[in-house]
């Protein structure tokens, strides 16, 4: 069988194609577009330039399908279209444009399908799922291989930059009132620090982190396949790259260019959850939310969740 999962983010809209054998799977490819629908949001709903921005992404993702014998496609959204007023209006008229019909996943379930995307991967059996996204941060706990909590912050890379970033790169004094505002999210949604204090081990995933991993590797000349920054390691990262943004804008545009505006935006959530924890190394995962959708929604009865190829 042949999958095609399509993921409507705040920020990227992606598609991953998948051949399932019994309960094993393994991803055949993956494409991504940069569409920036947390752009089109005004008074918290989606204007109609960013509903039609979405389904041109997606008429272009069913021309490239229909390539191929493709058994199941399934396309749900995140943050996207969940944290605005118009979300029915959202999907009524994609499925109009496009014949897709687009699940909104709320956001404990995005938190869980992220933590059942990581067990597809790594055998980590405690710790804090964090999916740092252009609208939304999930996390989620988990002890024994089950989840615990599992909570949503409305706060994500691209809207973080665009509510307090002046130019492409944050000045110091906003490096400052994103820090505060992400502390604030955080304790907003978790009500009890100690449900996340003693995580020793954090599980990113998500296009962010994905990106900071890949400039820590380049500016500490560690192997381009590592996947874990030990804590102390990426808190001096963070302690220089607050004090000095501007050192790093020739870093960041050669290792991740097209993560120039929100990554330090991510990177401070990131951090935030870093130094709320008693984190002692952050694994980068390159499954995640994507591969939990497969597994625990559309594979029959979520057989797959922790077997892969």
């Amino acid at each position: 069988m042949k999958y095609a999962i399509v993921d409507v983010g705040s920020n990227t809209i992606r598609l991953s194609v998948y051949q399932a054998e019994g309960t094993q799977f393994r991803r055949l490819f993956a494409v991504k577009e940069r569409a920036g629908l947390a752009n089109y949001i005004e008074n918290d709903v989606m204007t109609r330039e960013g509903i039609l921005v979405a389904c041109q992404v997606l008429n272009r993702f069913q021309g490239l399908l229909n390539q191929f014998p493709i058994d199941r496609t399934a396309v749900f959204a995140t943050a996207s279209l969940r944290n605005i007023e118009n979300t029915e209006e959202a999907v009524a008229e994609i499925f109009q444009e496009t014949g897709y019909s687009v699940d909104v996943v709320s956001g404990r379930d995005e938190g869980l399908y992220d933590f059942y995307g990581v067990l597809c991967q790594t055998d980590v059996t405690e710790g804090l799922v964090f999916d740092v996204g252009g609208g939304s941060t999930e996390i989620v706990t988990f002890s024994g291989g089950q989840p615990g909590l599992s909570e949503s912050m409305k706060i994500g890379c691209l809207n973080l930059f665009n509510q307090y970033v002046g130019h492409v790169l944050p000045k110091k004094s906003e490096i400052v009132a994103m820090k505060g505002r992400v502390y604030d999210e955080l304790e907003r949604t978790v009500k009890d620090s100690r449900e996340i204090l003693h995580a020793e081990t954090l599980c990113g995933v998500g296009g962010s982190v994905r990106a900071a991993l890949k400039l820590l590797n380049e500016l500490e000349h560690l192997p381009a396949d590592n996947q874990v920054i030990p804590a102390p390691l990426f808190r001096r990262f963070m302690a220089g790259l607050c004090q000095r943004p501007q050192d790093y804008q020739s870093q960041i545009l050669k290792i991740c260019p097209d993560r120039i505006h929100t990554l330090i935006p991510g990177l401070i959530i990131m951090n935030t959850l870093v130094r709320k924890t008693e984190c002692k190394e952050i694994l980068i995962n390159g499954y995640g939310i994507r591969e939990g959708y497969l597994t625990r929604k559309v594979m029959p009865e979520g057989t797959a969740s922790q077997n892969s190829l």
